[in-house]
């Protein structure tokens, strides 16, 4: 295998109209914002005291064929699994849960295989590290710690495996999706549309109708678009529709929404700010209804149900938090890397690198490898990989990395 570093600003450049027409983060009640602005309107909040992260208040059961629920779904006898709630403590007080939060099915043993979780997602002051077992919870919590106005240089991300296969939907996709699918309450509504080649988006208010292309809502008021910036736009959504190597079919995704809508009315997610009630598949609903805490939802939303433990590191990729990027599953690229003068770094760790299934590196060497880079990172994200790695060698292995 080849050592992977690379410059995120020259790959992941996917042809969806999405990143071709620059499309800016978009929402009912506010107009476009840039993710620069949305930072620091996030910024702002910091210094009124909104420091932290608003998902996994409680724990929660998903039940449709999403996100990791989706593996062998047909054939399993189990259809469920369940995600943690997050506290605040050690790490070291990790518990072994009593709900699956991984199933597999066995087709030599022609029977499930299925994994029990930790009882708890830790947050680890201290420590500066999130510990969970699926690893595709590192999205949410390394997004959502970078709109809270934390920058880094680079993400290295170690683990057995790559995890670099593409999701259905990337985040932007998923967002505009998402926002195709929710109604506006009584009075407002968005009906999208897709005909030909274009998206056509309707807004009616009070009786009114204003096409996207021309007008634009915004706290009650109608704001004019520029003629010029509105055909550039147009245009590029279409030569984007006709690249894009996936066509999106909205009637694919029904259970997706249902499932969400279904979790959300359960308040998994504790919005913080203030809210917007929506209907989802028919389903009322609360949305955030300040920029920063809605993008932080949505990021929850697609980390749980649209992504899973193989292929959350192309879209964290895309959202172009990183300068460089280091994929370390190997000898040689632990040797690379630990010639590389890491500073401003994140370290995304998958416990099953201590599997026995990496026994060709001796277990010592791993150690002392990881514990280098524990000691410089400025944020630390940790798997426990249920489905890869023993629960008990998970817990020796915490206690070999942080042990002084």
């Amino acid at each position: 295998m080849r050592f992977i570093s690379i410059s995120i600003h020259n790959v992941f450049e996917r042809n969806t109209f999405f990143d071709r027409a620059k499309i800016k983060l978009c929402s009912y009640k506010h107009d476009a914002i840039s993710i620069t602005e949305l930072i620091m309107k996030v910024n702002s909040n910091e210094k009124k005291g909104r420091k932290k992260l608003s998902g996994y208040e409680r724990k929660f059961v998903i039940a449709k064929k999403v996100g990791n629920n989706a593996f062998s779904y047909e054939m399993r006898k189990n259809k469920k699994i369940a995600v943690a709630n997050k506290i605040n403590g050690s790490i070291f007080s990790m518990e072994e849960g009593e709900e699956i939060a991984f199933c597999e099915y066995d087709e030599t043993k022609n029977c499930d295989l299925s994994c029990e979780g930790i009882k708890n997602i830790i947050w680890d002051k201290d420590k500066r590290s999130y510990l969970f077992d699926n690893h595709n919870h590192s999205f949410y919590f390394i997004y959502s710690t970078y709109l809270m106005g934390n920058k880094w240089d680079s993400l290295v991300h170690v683990d057995q495996h790559k995890d670099s296969r593409i999701p259905p939907l990337s985040f932007d996709e998923f967002k505009s999706l998402f926002f195709e699918q929710i109604n506006w309450g009584k009075n407002e509504y968005i009906n999208f549309k897709k005909t030909g080649e274009s998206l056509h988006r309707q807004q009616r208010i009070e009786g009114e109708t204003f096409i996207e292309e021309k007008k634009i809502v915004f706290e009650g008021k109608i704001q004019q678009r520029q003629e010029k910036k509105q055909m550039e736009t147009k245009n590029m959504m279409k030569e984007g529709f006709k690249q894009k190597a996936r066509i999106v079919k909205q009637e694919s995704y029904q259970d997706l929404f249902l499932e969400i809508a279904r979790v959300m009315q359960e308040g998994a997610y504790q919005i913080k700010g203030k809210k917007k009630t929506v209907i989802l598949e028919k389903q009322e609903m609360y949305l955030p209804s300040e920029p920063c805490e809605q993008e932080e939802y949505l990021a929850w939303i697609y980390t749980n149900f649209l992504l899973n433990v193989g292929n959350f590191i192309p879209p964290l990729l895309e959202q172009k938090i990183f300068q460089n990027y280091y994929c370390v599953d190997s000898t040689y690229q632990m040797e690379t890397v630990s010639n590389v003068d890491l500073k401003k770094f994140v370290l995304d760790l998958d416990l099953d690198f201590f599997s026995e299934d990496m026994n060709y590196i001796p277990y010592q060497r791993r150690i002392e490898f990881v514990k280098r880079l524990i000691k410089k990172a400025e944020l630390i994200t940790i798997a426990t990989s249920p489905y890869f790695i023993s629960f008990s060698n998970c817990k020796q292995a915490l206690k070999d990395l942080f042990d002084e």
